[in-house]
C-alpha cells in the first residue's frame, strides 16, 4: 500500500485538505525514484562497456606476448598461419572494444544534451583518450604482425615491451577511472534523492502542522514511521558513499521508501559485483604478467645453459635445424648460424654412411624413430663445411613445446675415441700374439708353472704342470681352487687349512715364497714332494694373484735323507770328540777337573732361559765343554800349582785363550766353537784379554760362557784357594752387570739360581 493511500484511509476527514500536497509529494517522489533508476541503469551499462574494453585490451596484450613467445624458436610456414590467426583474433578484441567505446561515448553525450552533471564533460574527454589508444593498439599490432611475418623478433619484442604495455596500462587507468566517475554519479543521485526526499517530508510536516488537532497523533506516527525508513536510506547511502557496498536497507515496505530502498540495494548489489569482477581481473592480470616473466627468466637461464655448454646442442623438426649453440658452429666450422639453420641433416652429412644407407634415408628414419619413442642415440658419419668428415656420437631427444614436437640433437665428436678404438684392436691382436708366444715358452720349460688369482682359483697352467699333476688338459685346472686340488693335506694326510698355506702369502703378504718341505697332490691320490717358489702378481701396484713354480723333487728327497744320517752319525762322533778332548784337558789339570762339564751344563742353562733355539742351546753346550782346551800347551806344574801365580806365569795362563783358538780355528764346526775358547775371557768394557773386545764384538756364545766360567770358578776349589760360594759368585756379577758382563746373561742367570733353584753340579 502506498503512502498516500495509506494517509487517506487514516485522514479521510484531513485528506481532501492535503491532496493538492500529498499528490505533489507523490509526484516528486516518483520522479526521484525514476531518476535514480535511470542513473543507476546508465552506469551499470557503462561499467560493462569499461569492462569490454578493458578484457578486450588483457586478450590483445596476452595474445601479442604469447605469439612472440612462440615466435622464438618457429620459423616456417606453419607458425606464419598461426601468427595470421592470431592478430585476426586480437582485431576482433579491438573492434569488440571500439563497438563498446562508442556506445560509452554515445551515453555519455545523451548524459550532456540532458544537461546531467557538468563531469561527463571530463568522462568524454576519458572515452576520446581511450579510443585513441585503441586504435593506436591495433596500429602497433599491424607492425607487431608486420615484424613477425618478416622474422624481426627482437623489433617485434621492443614494440611488445615499450609501446604496446603502456598502453594497455593507460588504457586499464582509464577505465578504472570511469569506473570511479559512474560510482560518483550513483553517490550523487543518492544524494539529490535524499535531500529531495528530506524537502518534501518536511514540507508535508509543515501541512500536516497546520492541519487540526485532530490528526496529530497519525501524523505523528506516520512521520516517525516515515523518518525511521528515510533514517536507514541516509545511514545506507552515507555508508555506500564511504564504499561499504555490503550495506543494505532493511525496509519490508511496498510503498515507495521501500521501493527506493530495493533500488538502492539493487545499486549495491550491481557496484558490488561490478568491482569484484574487476579486482578478480586485476589479479588475474597480475598473475598473468608474472607468470610471463618467469617464463621469460626461465628462457634466459635455458638460453645461457644451451650457449655455453661445450657440447653441440641443435633443435629440428622434419624439415631441418631451428636453433644451434655456438658449440654447433665450430663443430662443423661454420662461421654463422644463418648458414646452419634450415639445413637438414643428411645435408651435413656425406651422401652415404658406413653402412652404405644413404644418409638422407637414414637420417629420416632416426628422426622417425626419437618421434615416436622419444629418444633415439647412434653413430653417425658428419661432415664439416670443409667437407671433411668425421664420426659422430649422436642423441635426439623429442620435446614438445606449445603442443609442436620437437628434437634436441646433442652430437658429439668421437675421432679420437675411434682411433683409440683402433688402437686398443691392435694392441690386443698384438697382445694375443705375444701370449701363444708365452704359452710356446712355458709349454717348452721343464718346470710346472700355473698361476691362481686372489681367490687361490687357477687362472694359467703349462703342460709340464698337467703332465706333473697326471691331468690330461689344461681344462681340468683352469678355474678350479689349486689347494683344494693338489695341496689339501700333508704328507701324512693330516688336513692343510688354506689359511695357513704358504702359497697364499705370495699375495696376503705380498712376499716371495720358497718351500721345498711339503707335498702336492695327483689326480690318482697320489702324492709326491715338490720344492715350489710362489711369487706375487701385480697390477698397478695391487696383488691381483701369484704364479707357482715348482719341480718334483723325490730323488732330492732321498738323497737329503741318507744326507741327514750321515751328518747325525758325524754329529755323533763330533760330540764324542769333543768329550774325549776335555776329558784331556781335566786329566792335565786335576784341581779344576769337572770345571768345564759344569760351565757348559750352567751355560747351556742360560742359554735356554735365554730363548735361544735348541741348535744354539747345544752349540753352547759344546763350545763350553772345550773353552779350555788351550790349556792342554800350558805347563802341568803351572796348572796345578798350590800358591798365586807369579806375573809371569799368569800372563802364560792367560794365553791358552789364544791356544784354544789356535787348535779349534780350522776345524769346522757348526757353531763358533774357536770363538768361544778366544773370546771366553773378554768383557763387555774392554777390560778382558786377550783382544780387549767390547760389546757385541764378542759373540753371544763367548759372553754366556763368561758369566757361567765366573760363577763356576768362584763357586768352586782352585789349588790356590778354598771356594767362595754360590752367592759371592752371583754377588760379584750382579756388581759387574751392564761392566764386564752382558746384562741379559746376567739375568738369566741369576733367575736360574733365586727363582728356578739351579744349582752346580759336584
Amino acid at each position: 500500500m502506498r503512502i498516500g493511500q495509506k494517509i487517506a484511509l487514516g485522514f479521510l476527514p484531513v485528506g481532501i485538505l492535503f491532496a493538492l500536497a500529498g499528490a505533489m509529494h507523490i509526484a516528486h517522489l516518483n520522479q526521484t525514484r525514476e531518476q535514480i533508476d535511470q542513473v543507476i541503469s546508465i552506469n551499470l551499462a557503462e561499467l560493462e562497456w569499461a569492462e569490454e574494453v578493458f578484457n578486450a585490451t588483457q586478450v590483445t596484450h596476452s595474445t601479442i606476448m604469447r605469439v612472440l613467445l612462440d615466435s622464438q624458436y618457429k620459423e616456417h610456414k606453419g607458425h606464419t598461419d598461426h601468427i595470421s590467426q592470431a592478430f585476426d583474433s586480437i582485431n576482433d578484441s579491438l573492434d569488440e572494444a571500439n563497438t563498446a567505446i562508442s556506445s560509452l561515448e554515445k551515453a555519455t553525450l545523451h548524459q550532456i544534451s540532458h544537461g546531467d552533471p557538468e563531469g561527463e564533460n571530463d568522462e568524454l574527454r576519458e572515452i576520446q583518450q581511450l579510443k585513441i589508444h585503441v586504435n593506436d593498439l591495433s596500429n602497433l599490432a599491424g607492425q607487431l604482425e608486420a615484424h613477425l611475418d618478416a622474422g624481426n623478433y627482437n623489433a617485434a619484442r621492443t614494440i611488445a615491451n615499450e609501446q604496446v604495455l603502456p598502453i594497455s596500462l593507460a588504457i586499464q587507468a582509464l577505465v578504472s577511472d570511469l569506473e570511479v566517475d559512474a560510482r560518483e554519479e550513483v553517490d550523487t543521485a543518492l544524494d539529490e534523492a535524499r535531500s529531495d526526499t528530506e524537502t518534501s517530508i518536511l514540507a508535508s510536516i509543515i501541512v500536516s502542522m497546520a492541519a487540526a488537532l485532530t490528526a496529530i497523533g497519525l501524523g505523528l506516527y506516520l512521520s516517525r514511521s516515515i523518518s525511521s525508513n528515510v533514517s536507514q536510506m541516509h545511514e545506507a547511502t552515507t555508508r555506500l558513499e564511504r564504499g561499504e557496498l555490503d550495506t543494505r536497507i532493511e525496509i519490508d515496505s511496498s510503498d515507495e521508501l521501500g521501493q527506493i530502498a530495493a533500488d538502492i540495494n539493487r545499486m549495491a548489489i550491481g557496484l558490488r559485483e561490478t568491482i569484484v569482477s574487476r579486482d578478480d581481473l586485476a589479479k588475474e592480470i597480475e598473475k598473468r604478467i608474472s607468470v610471463q616473466k618467469e617464463l621469460q627468466k626461465n628462457e634466459s637461464k635455458f638460453r645461457a645453459i644451451f650457449e655455453s655448454s661445450k657440447d653441440s646442442f641443435s633443435l629440428l623438426d622434419n624439415n631441418g635445424f631451428l636453433d644451434c649453440n655456438d658449440a654447433t658452429l665450430k663443430m662443423f666450422k661454420i662461421s654463422s648460424r644463418k648458414e646452419f639453420l634450415g639445413h637438414h641433416p643428411s645435408e651435413l652429412s656425406p651422401a652415404t654412411q658406413s653402412d652404405g644407407t644413404p644418409s638422407i634415408e637414414a637420417a629420416g628414419r632416426h628422426i622417425e624413430t626419437a618421434l615416436n619413442v622419444g629418444y633415439d642415440q647412434f653413430e653417425w658419419i658428419h661432415m664439416r663445411k670443409s667437407g671433411e668428415e668425421f664420426p659422430a656420437e649422436v642423441l635426439l631427444t623429442r620435446l614438445v613445446i606449445d603442443g609442436e614436437n620437437l628434437l634436441m640433437a646433442s652430437v658429439r665428436d668421437i675421432t679420437e675415441r675411434k682411433l683409440r678404438d683402433i688402437h686398443i684392436r691392435e694392441s690386443e691382436v698384438s697382445l694375443r700374439a705375444h701370449q701363444e708366444e708365452i704359452r710356446l715358452l712355458l709349454n717348452s720349460t721343464a718346470e710346472a708353472i700355473y698361476g691362481v688369482d686372489t681367490g687361490g682359483n687357477c687362472t694359467m697352467v703349462n703342460k709340464s704342470c698337467i703332465d706333473m699333476l697326471g691331468y690330461s688338459s689344461e681344462s681340468e685346472l683352469i678355474g678350479k681352487n689349486m689347494h683344494e686340488l693338489i695341496h689339501h693335506s700333508h704328507k701324512d694326510g693330516s688336513p692343510l687349512a688354506a689359511i695357513n698355506c704358504r702359497i697364499f702369502q705370495a699375495f696376503n703378504n705380498a712376499k716371495a715364497t720358497h718351500v721345498d718341505d711339503e707335498v702336492f697332490w695327483r689326480k690318482d691320490g697320489s702324492n709326491f714332494p715338490v720344492s715350489y717358489w710362489s711369487h706375487p702378481i701385480y697390477k698397478k701396484e695391487s696383488v691381483i694373484g701369484a704364479v707357482v713354480t715348482f719341480l718334483d723333487i723325490s730323488e732330492q728327497v732321498s738323497s737329503r735323507s741318507a744326507l741327514k744320517q750321515s751328518r747325525e752319525l758325524l754329529q755323533t762322533a763330533l760330540e764324542g770328540t769333543i768329550a774325549a778332548v776335555a776329558k784331556s784337558v781335566e786329566a792335565r789339570d786335576p784341581y779344576t777337573a769337572g770345571h768345564q762339564r759344569r760351565v757348559a751344563d750352567l751355560a747351556s742353562a742360560i742359554a735356554g732361559e735365554m730363548g735361544l733355539d735348541a741348535n744354539q742351546v747345544k752349540g753352547v753346550f759344546l763350545s763350553a765343554t772345550i773353552h779350555d782346551i788351550g790349556k792342554i800347551q800350558m805347563p802341568a806344574d803351572i796348572l796345578s800349582k798350590p800358591g798365586k801365580l807369579s806375573y809371569p806365569e799368569f800372563e802364560l795362563i792367560k794365553a791358552h785363550s789364544e791356544a784354544g783358538y789356535n787348535i779349534l780355528k780350522d776345524v769346522k764346526f757348526p757353531w763358533p766353537v774357536a770363538d768361544v775358547a778366544h773370546q771366553h775371557h773378554e768383557r763387555i768394557d774392554g777390560s778382558g784379554y786377550p783382544q780387549g773386545l767390547k760389546g757385541d764384538e764378542i759373540c753371544l756364545e763367548a759372553r754366556i760362557v763368561a758369566v757361567a766360567d765366573v760363577v763356576e770358578a768362584m763357586s768352586s776349589h782352585r789349588p790356590y784357594r778354598a771356594g767362595l760360594g754360590i752367592d759371592i759368585a752371583l754377588e760379584e756379577i750382579r756388581i759387574h752387570r751392564g761392566s764386564s758382563f752382558d746384562p741379559v746373561v746376567v739375568d738369566a742367570c741369576l733367575k736360574l739360581f733365586e727363582e728356578k733353584g739351579y744349582t752346580l753340579q759336584a
